[in-house]
């Protein structure tokens, strides 16, 4: 169904028209003005929900975000958003937004969406179309489109992992009319997260909540595998046996709702409160952070520089997991940056506050990526070019099997159906990178456009890499390198025995020092490439014995520039 926005609008002031208007009439399309210079629209729409995991998860509420800018030299006026699915979307819910009247030239409106999805949506892709139709004719062209994905209902698991005390005598045991602090340990043991928790005591027969301890907790969300405590404290009087409390446990779902009996016996030993311990819950849940090995080479004794290039800015983009739960995790991909961070800051010197994006975390959807390419990136450039960038892609490519062109997968893109609509243009992205003003512009993907990931599974069908067609307008400038893990047709595998992607690994074994042959420290893009593609120690040689599949990576542009200064130099 198409949710085209009937909303009526007050329009203009007759007095700021009224080009060929007749107050007499109806018509609210005569009251605005025509055009003297050239509305243009272009929009940036992106997917905001609660936890942050990417997903629109059942039952959750989140926001359909529409960044609507007129980049053209002439106003907009009446503008009409309609947002029509491309898909089924039964069960999620999408509100209506009002009409913008009047976007001026180089504005830019936000417009929020609530959007939602009920307790019994399944995991699938939602795609969204969204057109703008303005009064003059300037309608947005071509429409945009936002791709995200829904997540079924997994349900969470309550339970008190683990309890103990804290008793008046100290010696560890609960004794009649004694006052007796107890931390219970709530822990969600499931596979999904717990909305809005509360815990309430509800004490036995002869057993007593004390004066200034509290009966009922509000404990908010329990993600999955996280835990939480609760302290209170008791006593009993000379009837009591033991000390039988029951803990009610209540979710906002009402259906997850846990009653868990403790039944503490009296002169029996029990753990201390320090003493608490939580059993781990394996989950599919990635960490935040993979925390490197320090037994892998290249994690260790990295290099410090002692010059600091503090006007340097930097550009990581690690995709490790997609939107779509059936596209294959990119391995390795969060650990390679988070190693790269280490060395762009300690060997080549760069402030770690122009390293981005500064939340290491960010999901890199579609728009998030052309924002920081197109917009964040040339803010935080010196504008008398006197900087240095460094831009970093890990992450699965994919070739558009009906155009040939390569494209570098977002987060919230299928490898299957990549376009111009959803996908970075590998073209497009050379050029965008080409206009940026820098001193010296280093590009480097870990990455293959031939329809395989990096352990050889087909991830586009009906992919030709041979064919692929690139134009290069970032090589067009003298300051320019880059560095690429394969060719059109190769895998770039990865390297589990050293827990990085193959490329990668060489590219800074490199720069720790290993491309330094003769020992200046200095390693110009030369040195490195012949470092990395050494058919007896380097990617071609590893890359054949450990798969029996070629690789060899791709370096051109300026093979003199420098890329790293060793300390000591």
């Amino acid at each position: 169904m198409s949710l085209q926005i009937d909303k009526v609008f007050q329009h203009l002031h007759t007095e700021q028209s009224n080009v060929g208007a007749n107050p007499a009439k109806e018509d609210k399309k005569q009251y605005y003005p025509k055009p003297t210079k050239p509305a243009q629209l272009e929009i940036l729409p992106r997917l905001v929900e609660p936890n942050g995991n990417g997903f629109l998860d059942a039952g959750e509420e989140g926001k359909l975000i529409l960044s609507l800018k007129n980049i053209g030299q002439g106003d907009a006026y009446q503008l009409n958003i309609s947002v029509t699915p491309e898909t089924d979307i039964s069960e999620v819910g999408i509100s209506e937004v009002a009409q913008i009247e009047h976007l001026v030239a180089g504005a830019v409106e936000n417009i929020e969406i609530p959007i939602s999805a009920t307790e019994n949506v399944l995991s699938r892709q939602i795609r969204l179309r969204i057109d703008v139709s303005e009064a003059n004719g300037f309608d947005l062209d071509p429409p945009a489109y936002v791709t995200f994905n829904t997540k079924s209902l997994v349900p969470p698991d309550l339970t008190i992992a683990d309890f103990g005390i804290n008793d008046q005598s100290g010696n560890g045991k609960i004794e009649p009319r004694e006052i007796v602090e107890i931390t219970a340990r709530i822990q969600n043991q499931g596979e999904g997260d717990a909305r809005e928790v509360t815990a309430e005591l509800q004490p036995g027969e002869n057993v007593f909540i004390t004066q200034d301890s509290k009966n009922s907790f509000m404990l908010g969300d329990i993600v999955a595998g996280q835990y939480k405590d609760i302290v209170f404290s008791v006593f009993t009087n000379t009837k009591a046996s033991g000390v039988p409390i029951t803990i009610a446990l209540k979710e906002k779902r009402g259906r997850y709702d846990k009653t868990i009996p403790l039944n503490l016996p009296f002169n029996k030993q029990q753990k201390r409160s320090t003493e608490l311990v939580v059993e781990g819950k394996e989950t599919p849940r990635q960490s935040a952070h993979e925390i490197p090995s320090l037994a892998i080479d290249i994690e260790k004794n990295i290099p410090e520089t002692k010059e600091h290039n503090r006007n340097a800015v930097a550009l990581i983009i690690a995709i490790s997991d997609y939107a779509n739960p059936n596209i294959p995790k990119v391995e390795y991909a969060k650990r390679d940056a988070e190693v790269l961070r280490e060395y762009l800051v300690k060997t080549l010197g760069y402030d770690e506050k122009n390293i981005l994006p500064t939340n290491s975390d960010e999901l890199m959807t579609f728009a998030t990526m052309r924002t920081y390419i197109k917009s964040k990136l040339a803010s935080y450039l010196r504008n008398d070019g006197s900087s240095d960038l460094f831009v970093y892609y890990t992450g699965h490519g994919a070739p558009n099997t009906s155009t040939n062109e390569p494209f570098f997968v977002p987060y919230d893109c299928d490898p299957n159906f990549v376009s111009s609509d959803n996908a970075y243009n590998m073209n497009e992205f050379y050029a965008d990178i080409a206009n940026l003003k820098a001193r010296s512009k280093i590009v480097v993907i870990d990455a293959c456009f031939s329809g395989q990931d990096g352990s050889g599974r087909t991830l586009v069908k009906n992919a030709s890499p041979a064919l692929l067609k690139v134009n290069n307008a970032l090589l067009a400038g003298e300051n320019s390198v880059l560095f690429q893990s394969s060719s059109a047709d190769q895998v770039s595998n990865w390297y589990p025995e050293k827990k990085h992607a193959m490329f990668t690994y060489f590219f800074l074994k490199g720069i720790q020092g290993a491309a330094d042959a003769s020992h200046v420290g200095m390693i110009t893009a030369e040195q490195l490439e012949t470092y990395i593609n050494d058919p007896n120690e380097g990617l071609p040689y590893y890359s054949n014995r450990e798969f029996q599949r070629p690789q060899k990576a791709v370096v051109s542009g300026n093979l003199k520039q420098v890329i790293v200064k060793l300390k000591g130099e």
